[in-house]
Order: structure tokens, then C-alpha cells, then sequence
């Protein structure tokens, strides 16, 4: 092959490589999209947190978004405390994807394949 074609033929690998990750088939129901979209989240965070270094990452997030403190400001007519409420929100976010279990997972999977009529009864 020449060189353009080899370009452009590993241009088109890689576009449809994209379109798979970010672009997975459409689901039949909203709890089977739901279900995929959780694995996805779920593996792109522990992939986000697997090197050894993140747990110092994962120890400065969790003072700043005051994880195991009070988030009350006194006398700020509760603007301080909704920032930190926010923080706190963003902690728990990132706990629930990484540590959905995958029992959890393969539940909602099949809770929504039996709503879909996929499982033989």
C-alpha cells in the first residue's frame, strides 16, 4: 500500500475504535443502557484511581472535599457550607463508582434483560 493508504486505513481503525467506546449500540430499555453506562463509569474510574500514586490523590480529595468533617461554616448565612456540601457531593460520587460491586451489576443487568423479555420464565 502506499503511505496515504496505510494513513488513512488506520485513520478509519481508529475512528471506529472511537465510535465503539463512546458510541455503544443502542439499548433496547433505559435500565440495559443504564446498566452498560455504570460499567463503563465503573471501569474508567478504576482505571483513574489503579495506580499506586492515587491513593495520595484520592487522601488529598478526600480532606478537601471534607469527607470525615463537619462541613458547617458559622456565619456565612450557609454560602461556605453549600460550597463544601458541593465538595462533599463530588466525594461521593466518586465513591459510589468505585465501589459499586459487581453483584450490583450483574442484578441490574438482569433485572432489565427479565423487563425486556430476554430471559426465558
Amino acid at each position: 500500500m502506499l503511505p496515504r493508504e496505510v494513513f488513512w486505513q488506520q485513520a478509519r481503525v481508529r475512528r471506529l475504535a472511537f465510535r465503539q467506546l463512546f458510541w455503544p449500540p443502542v439499548a433496547s430499555s433505559w435500565r440495559t443502557a443504564v446498566a452498560g453506562w455504570l460499567l463503563r463509569e465503573r471501569a474508567a474510574w478504576r482505571m483513574a484511581f489503579a495506580a499506586a500514586a492515587s491513593s495520595t490523590v484520592v487522601a488529598r480529595l478526600e480532606r478537601f472535599c471534607h469527607a470525615r468533617t463537619s462541613t458547617y461554616v458559622p456565619g456565612d448565612e450557609g454560602r461556605g457550607s453549600a460550597q463544601l456540601e458541593g465538595r462533599r457531593q463530588v466525594w461521593l460520587m466518586m465513591q459510589g463508582h468505585l465501589r459499586i460491586s459487581d453483584e450490583r451489576l450483574e442484578a441490574m443487568r438482569l433485572d432489565a434483560a427479565g423487563e425486556e423479555g430476554l430471559l426465558g420464565d
